[in-house]
């Protein structure tokens, strides 16, 4: 028996639902007729509306940076909402949420590329890891300029880099988010979170791959 709340059960029911309604997001589907159906169930779904508005373009970038494969996106879109509400993301011992739902995302695309690769756990998180740091390159290659030069120069920065300064980097400039959702999904405090932010910047400024380039490459160029 599950031991979700009444109310947390009726909320998944209006999710399965209201996830797939076009009306504020142009990569969706309309809801099919026994999904539309379930949204009687739930009596206030404004919370979960006012939630969406504010973070669904944000996931949904999130999950593009990642997927190429549109139709494989959309699943993962759809799967991420619904998990979200099972997990009660909005309920009151959530402190960040939208830290919930970028991690349930990151979860469902790495499952994504596991599937594909046989059940390979290590090839999903690297095959995430590596969209990353494709999509970082690219962006501060196009500050830099986007010739084949360039791109391997970034590389090699970037490869000098921890991981986890990398991801980090990623969530804040590639995908926008917020510090406090960035150091909640890393498990950091605030303040070590900003450390490490500025750490991995003021490494990737300093690296002798990007000599050339040291007086476009501080702060606040890497920054958007």
């Amino acid at each position: 028996m599950s031991g979700r709340s009444p109310s947390a059960r009726s909320r998944t029911a209006s999710a399965v639902t209201f996830v797939s309604d076009n009306g504020e997001d142009p990569t969706l589907e309309p809801a099919e007729p026994a999904q539309a159906a379930r949204v009687a169930q739930d009596d206030n779904p404004r919370e979960i509306r006012a939630f969406h508005h504010k973070h669904g373009m944000k996931i949904t970038r999130f999950i593009a940076n990642l997927v190429s494969d549109a139709a494989a996106a959309q699943d993962i879109y759809q799967e991420t909402w619904i998990s979200f509400i099972r997990s009660d993301g909005l309920g009151p011992d959530t402190r960040t949420p939208a830290a919930v739902l970028m991690t349930i995302a990151r979860r469902r695309v790495i499952d994504h590329y596991r599937k594909a690769a046989g059940g390979d756990e290590c090839i999903g998180n690297e095959v995430v890891q590596r969209r990353q740091d494709e999509s970082l390159r690219d962006r501060l290659a196009d500050r830099l300029g986007s010739d084949r030069t360039t791109k391997v120069d970034l590389e090699r920065a970037l490869a000098e880099l921890p991981a986890e300064y990398r991801h980090l980097l990623h969530l804040l400039f590639i995908d926008d988010l917020e510090p406090e959702t960035v150091a909640a999904m890393l498990g950091k405090s605030r303040s070590t979170f900003y450390k490490m932010r500025n750490a991995a910047l003021v490494q990737l400024r300093n690296s002798p791959h990007l000599k050339s380039y040291r007086p476009m490459t501080d702060q606040k160029e890497v920054q958007k």
